[in-house]
């Protein structure tokens, strides 16, 4: 950078990327910068001070296009965020070296999940990648469809065909090597002294390849002397486009404008009381519980429970009740049912039988290890209030709350730490113990009245500054309220002595955990990667008239719909009266809407619908589940008398996103989202329980229509679907499947026939009168970066997003059927020709000809119903053989097209003889890819040392349910399938624990507690039989059971047969011998997963005492379970060593555990470079040269090092000060160590002292004689 040539050649571009800077972050502002250029750079940490600084990469960005360095970025791979554009300039190490000393990650893995993320942030911005890759590819293109290229360099090694297969998960295209390469193709780009090699590399996305202009390797000097490099420099040269986003100039904010036609003052009036009635939670809580009347001494007690098998359903559990060490009044208890008996119940139950026999004028100070209990009752306590106590344990807390309601005495909880030497909490958890073992008990009846009398004279006052139920318990983040707004700095955080990095990374983290949902994780995370506001680029006017067309009925009249029919229906319609009665005798449609139902409504809202976007009133959920739920049904039932609504209800925003993969400036590209006022949406879900309650009394849905309905799951018609191929390969013959599609089902229902359809089945009275009223007076308004358009209505279909659409949809389609045709297949003995998910159709048939009769009939429907068929995303799949060649499958006149794969309900089928869910596999292993890479580079966010079980959870909540989707319907009998997600999984695992790639496969899930996928997939496959064969009969997808146990027992395949397969395969066999079909039950399949979760123990235990790595570290192991309050053995469970908060001290212990050290026991015991492996008795002390090098040894026995014996007594005599039991002798080393990694009271001394022995160690080469 010195030299001015360089400099002068370096200025002709707009971007140069450098690679192997070997700068250190020392060097970085000392190095000579160019004029006009940003300079950004990714350099490796500082290297010790014997060491020559390696890698690095860096950036200059001529001043004036726009660029920041992303938080992708990581060592050696530096990513640039231009306006529509990531770069990423990469350097990767050659095959086989040393990477752990600047990063945890190989840098090739991490560019595979840095490629990926980049497409997860911004699906509209493409990707540039500058490499020297140390990979070689030949002449290979990662697809068909990229273009050809040849290279001079014919050597395709590993790391190559990895590179290809990133480029083919994404879409990536090599340019090296294509024709837009020039002057000539396919040049070296690496020149050393043993050779020649293409190394370097530009590779962009596919859908920037029309703007790459060329790209040009420079030939490189002959003489060694005069190169810049021995790597040859690469251009590349992109348009403009490429790089640059056009935005449309943003115009004045609009603010929203109410018509005038929807006004209603007296509406809005009572609305805006209803609103204003609402109470936060504390106060709600502190009015039910009422005032406190009594201060004379406070009662002690503590209580506690225990429970044997908790959760399971052989569990028992006691409940202990101490008033002293010695008092006559302790009791022991047996705890009652109903419904799951678990360790929280007895503890809520010991509550329960002391506010039931003290006297209701006594203050009461209850010491509980139970926080659950305590903040039950202190702070959930006022949720439940208004969402009803539909909860674990609901009724004992329920009166447990009614009665310290009734109690003029105040009760105050305190918390005690369990099992840390309070004598009276020993005690109750003696008792509770002993409650255990007493003779069974009658379920708990819940109280109708206080067990006891209350009175209060006229000389008890109340006590004003007491609050009658408190605790000492710290209000937590577990405890929902309305959040405050987020800010968008971070002032909001105590940093409470802590640097401002770390306030900010717990900030995130909490955010992190927050997220319920998929969506909210990528949302959150998205927003970490790439915060700043995107220029929209279409305007408010291409949007509203888009989504306005979209809406309404198009003004040129579809040639498949039957117009005829369609204007008689809407004939009919307009002849129904706005006042209907409600003839069913339940009153459905008419009866007032009381608490209960609003309870029901807030309990969903918690559960599923908490975070709701605000609609056009700016009222969210978190607010209406503070107002009491008595001013809410009044306020509802008012709304529906008088057929009205807010003036804000009647009108939504709507809002474009743009659809993954479309063009952003095409108004088609984007998905609109609806977004109606959350009170309004209450209403409408309170209508649908409703609705619902009436359709499944009458019958009206077929089982033929499986979509939003309760009970019925996702997955039964894909596997109703694989029942029938299996069925046509047992007679032999092919099956044609169409998957059906209608164009925008949902927003072009014709609303003239769901009104009449619904009228006729009985679906009337005041409800649907103000539904009816709520559709008519809608109208919408396109919001765009603050701005609104003008309001327009819309004429045809269900209101997006509304509770009540999806079953107006399904009823307005329940009358949809097929006739029966020859060739259709039997299931059960009912003939099955076509199924349905609301608007996704399945027909089936193993004659063509019968085949085009269903898509005929099918088409007709649609016609009638004001349907329009998509012709081109309509397909027919043939499976178990060759369709007829000649026959043309045709739907309103125009060719279906025949495919050999197809998607339906989330399930990919394959029409192949071979394997029929290859695809699905391949898919899902990519999503839990994607999941996996982004949640291991939160840690840029919340910080490296993330908490393990923080990463454990959302792994569960992330990465499992990709790796275990379709589990329920698809045995794992194809071992390279399986492993496309065992792999993911494994690797995840390994990069929580931190530990290399050799370690043994076992030790991911002892230590983490998480079920190896092969076992949870054939589990949840279990399961689900147990879910099937507990329908009713009449069910499709119990009658596709029955018909797979008929096909297995005639020899067929079918899933019980490929059940019995997987399960003998498993590594120790579960054998199946099926039972006859009506042995199957709940309880049958529940004791078969028993069998399974026994084999996989016994493998796993097994696997891992014959491991030499951890046959000594883990040998006998006992764990503390916090449940059963008792040292246990399991072989599967999160260990509390992983708790260890400082990382580098837990990582030092995961690796000392799990043999993934490198002390010469270990790294010794097999072969590096230029070094054969040794026996056990030369793998000898690098200090004292005496003994062999493993962990216990160098932790408690070396004493060739001073500082280690220093470290060593120091570290003795500090767990000897507060655990004396620790002077007795150990028959070895190992006892020690394995005792004091299972007491959770040390285990934080233990793994300091592995750290910084291990850093003694390894400071000091290793000793190594042949």
């Amino acid at each position: 950078m010195l030299d001015p040539e360089f400099r002068s050649m370096l200025a002709k571009y707009d971007v140069i990327l450098m690679q192997e800077t070997h700068l250190s972050p020392e060097d970085e502002e000392a190095l000579v910068k160019l004029k006009g250029y940003v300079f950004l750079v990714q350099s490796r940490q500082t290297a010790e001070a014997w060491e020559k600084q390696h890698g690095g990469v860096c950036a200059f960005v001529r001043k004036g296009i726009s660029v920041s360095k992303s938080l992708m970025s990581s060592p050696d791979i530096l990513v640039l965020d231009l306006e529509r554009l990531w770069i990423i300039n990469a350097y990767i190490l050659p095959e086989g070296s040393r990477f752990s000393h600047f990063t945890e990650v190989a840098p090739e893995e991490k560019l595979l999940e840095t490629v990926r993320l980049c497409g997860l942030v911004d699906s509209t911005k493409k990707t540039v990648i500058a490499t020297d890759a140390n990979a070689r590819t030949a002449s290979e293109s990662a697809m068909l469809d990229h273009p050809q290229r040849v290279s001079k360099d014919l050597i395709k090694n590993a790391r190559g065909n990895r590179l290809l297969s990133l480029c083919k998960e994404s879409n990536l295209v090599i340019i090296n090597g294509t024709d837009l390469e020039m002057p000539q193709q396919g040049s070296f780009t690496s020149h050393q002294h043993n050779g020649s090699a293409v190394v370097d590399y530009f590779i962009v996305s596919a859908g920037i390849l029309m703007t790459v202009r060329q790209m040009t390797v420079e030939d490189i000097a002959l003489d060694p002397d005069l190169r810049w490099s021995d790597h040859s420099q690469l251009l590349l040269v992109l348009s403009g486009s490429a790089v640059t986003r056009t935005a449309i100039q943003q115009e004045q904010s609009v603010p929203l404008i109410i018509p005038e036609s929807v006004i209603d003052k007296e509406a809005d009036l009572r609305y805006k009381e209803t609103l204003d009635s609402a109470q936060p939670p504390r106060e709600r809580l502190e009015q039910f519980y009422g005032p406190a009347y009594y201060t004379r001494g406070p009662l002690s007690v503590y209580t506690d429970g225990a429970c044997s098998n908790n959760g399971k359903k052989e569990a028992v559990a006691g409940a202990g009740i101490c008033y002293g060490i010695r008092s006559s009044r302790n009791l022991s208890l047996r705890v009652p049912g109903p419904g799951q008996i678990t360790n929280n119940r007895a503890e809520v139950f010991a509550v329960l039988q002391v506010l039931m026999r003290e006297s209701p004028d006594r203050p009461l100070l209850v010491y509980t290890d139970s926080q659950y209990v305590i903040k039950e009752c202190c702070y959930w306590a006022a949720r439940h209030l208004t969402t009803g106590w539909n909860i674990p344990n609901g009724d004992l807390l329920k009166d447990v709350c009614h009665l310290l309601k009734l109690r003029p005495a105040s009760t105050r909880f305190i918390w005690v730490k369990g099992h840390n030497g309070t004598a009276q909490n020993e005690k109750a958890d003696e008792l509770a113990k002993v409650g255990l073992q007493k003779d069974k008990i009658n379920d708990y009846c819940s109280i109708t009245g206080p067990p006891w009398m209350v009175t209060l004279t006229e000389y008890v006052t109340e006590v004003k500054e007491r609050v009658k139920v408190s605790t000492d318990l710290p209000e937590n983040s577990e405890i929902k309220q309305t959040d405050e707004k987020e800010k968008g700095h971070i002032k909001i955080i105590s940093h409470r002595g802590r640097s401002r990095v770390a306030s900010i990374q717990e900030y995130n983290l909490e955010k992190l955990r927050k997220c319920k949902t998929n969506a909210q994780f990528w949302m959150l995370y998205k927003n970490w990667l790439d915060p700043k506001a995107r220029d929209f680029e279409l305007s408010l006017q291409q949007l509203h008239a888009e989504f306005k067309a979209r809406m309404n009925e198009s003004l040129v009249p579809s040639v498949q719909l039957n117009h005829q029919h369609l204007s008689y229906v809407k004939h009919l319609n307009a002849m129904l009266s706005e006042d209907n009665v409600d003839e069913t005798e339940e009153g459905f449609f008419s009866r007032d809407i009381e608490e209960d139902d609003v309870a029901e409504a807030k309990e969903h809202i918690w559960e599923k619908n908490l975070n709701s976007a605000k609609g056009s009133d700016q009222v969210d959920f978190k607010e209406i589940l503070n107002i009491p739920n008595d001013k809410i049904a009044d306020f509802l039932n008012w709304c529906i008398r008088h057929k009205r609504a807010p003036s804000r209800w009647l009108i939504a925003v709507i809002i474009g996103i743009l659809k993954q993969g479309k063009n952003a400036n095409d108004p088609q590209g984007y998905r609109l989202i609806v977004l109606e006022c959350c009170f309004a949406k209450l209403l409408a879900y309170i209508i649908d329980r409703r609705i619902r309650a009436y359709a499944e009394t009458k019958n009206l849905l077929p089982w033929s229509q499986n979509g939003f309905r309760p009970g019925l799951r996702t997955t039964n018609n894909p596997f109703i679907v694989k029942t029938l191929i299996d069925k046509a390969r047992a007679q032999k013959k092919p099956l044609y499947i169409a998957f059906m599609d209608w164009t925008n089902a949902f927003p072009s229902t014709d609303r003239p026939t769901m009104w009449t359809k619904l009228f006729s089945m009985g679906v009337k009275g005041p409800m649907i009168d103000w539904l009816r009223m709520l559709y008519t007076k809608m109208s919408y308004v396109v919001k765009v970066m603050g701005s609104h358009s003008d309001p327009f209505e819309s004429g045809i279909g269900v209101i997006t997003g509304n509770p009540s659409s999806p079953m107006l949809f399904d009823l307005s389609v329940s009358d949809m059927k097929v006739t029966p045709k020859p060739g259709d297949i039997k299931l059960d003995g009912v003939c099955v020709n076509h199924v349905s998910h609301a608007d996704d159709t399945g027909l089936a048939a193993t004659k063509a000809q019968s085949m085009q009769g269903h898509i005929g009939e099918f088409g007709d429907y649609s016609a009638k119903m004001g349907f329009e068929c998509s012709i081109l995303k309509s397909v027919v799949m043939v499976c178990n053989g060759d369709p007829e060649p000649e026959y043309v499958f045709l739907l309103h006149g125009g060719p279906l097209k025949k495919v050999t794969e197809a998607k339906y309900i989330g399930v990919y089928h394959q029409s192949g003889r071979g394997s029929r869910y290859r695809n699905h596999y391949e898919a899902f292993a990519e999503k839990a890819k994607k999941a996996a890479g982004a949640i291991l580079h939160a840690r840029t966010f919340v910080g490296k040392d993330m908490p393990l079980w923080d990463l454990r959870m959302l792994y569960a909540g992330r990465v499992e349910p990709y790796l275990s989707n379709g589990a329920e319907l698809i045995p794992d009998n194809v071992a390279s399938h399986q492993k496309l997600l065992e792999d993911v999984q494994q690797y995840f695992l390994r990069r929580m624990l931190s530990i290399q790639n050799r370690s043994s496969l076992e030790i991911l899930f002892t230590e983490t507690g998480i079920i190896p996928i092969k076992y949870r997939r054939i589990i949840l496959l279990l399961k689900n039989m147990k879910y099937l064969v507990g329908l009713s009969h009449e069910c499709l997808a119990w009658k596709a059971l029955k018909e797979a146990f008929t096909l297995t027992e005639e020899g067929y395949n079918s899933l019980f047969m490929e059940t019995m397969q997987v399960l003998e395969s498993l590594p120790s066999p579960v054998i199946w011998n099926v039972p006859e079909f009506e042995k199957l039950n709940g309880a049958y399949f529940d004791a078969l997963v028993e069998k399974v979760e026994k084999s996989m123990h016994n493998s796993i235990q097994q696997a891992l005492m014959s491991s030499p790595r951890t046959s000594d570290s883990l040998k006998g192991r006992l764990e503390y379970d916090k449940k059963t309050k008792k040292m246990m053995f399991k072989a599967i469970a999160f260990r509390n060593y992983l708790r260890v908060s400082v990382g580098k001290h837990r990582r030092a212990l995961v690796h000392a555990v799990t043999g993934n050290h490198q002390l010469a026991i270990e790294r010794l015991r097999w072969n590096e470079r230029n070094r054969p492996r040794l026996g056990r008795e030369k793998q000898l002390c690098r200090l004292c040269e005496n003994a062999i090098e493993d962990p216990p040894h160098v932790l408690f026995e070396c004493t060739g090092e001073e500082n280690i014996t220093q470290l060593r007594n120091d570290f003795k005599a500090k767990i000897l000060a507060q655990f004396p039991q620790y002077a007795k002798q150990y028959i070895d080393s190992w006892e020690l160590f394995r005792t004091l990694l299972a007491d959770q009271r040390v285990v934080d001394l233990l793994a300091k002292l592995v750290y910084e022995v291990f850093e003694i160690c390894y400071a000091k080469e290793m000793l190594y004689r042949p």
